[in-house]
């Protein structure tokens, strides 16, 4: 662990987690918590598509695979809430 930086350890640690929940039902809710996603979400981040690569998945995430969509009732009921961006 000498000599890496906070940023290149955060990643590994998140690399590693990726790997870990895969088959454990905790891979979205890890991706949402420790992922690329504070602040501006970075939905196709680098540790998303390396996996998906190295894993053989062909299908990389797409930004509506993190969020669902508000529903139209929740829409109708109140004119504060908006749609999510991406499903706008």
């Amino acid at each position: 662990l000498e000599g890496l930086t906070k940023a290149t350890l955060r990643d590994a640690i998140v690399e590693e987690r990726i790997h870990e929940f895969f088959w454990e039902q905790e891979l979205y809710p890890e991706l949402r918590r420790k992922s690329k996603f504070n602040g501006t979400p970075d939905y196709l981040g680098d540790q998303i598509k390396t996996y998906a690569r190295i894993s053989g998945n062909a299908r990389a995430p797409k930004a509506k695979d993190y969020v669902l969509p508000i529903p139209l009732r929740e829409l109708q009921g109140n004119p504060k809430v908006t749609q999510n961006d991406v499903w706008k």
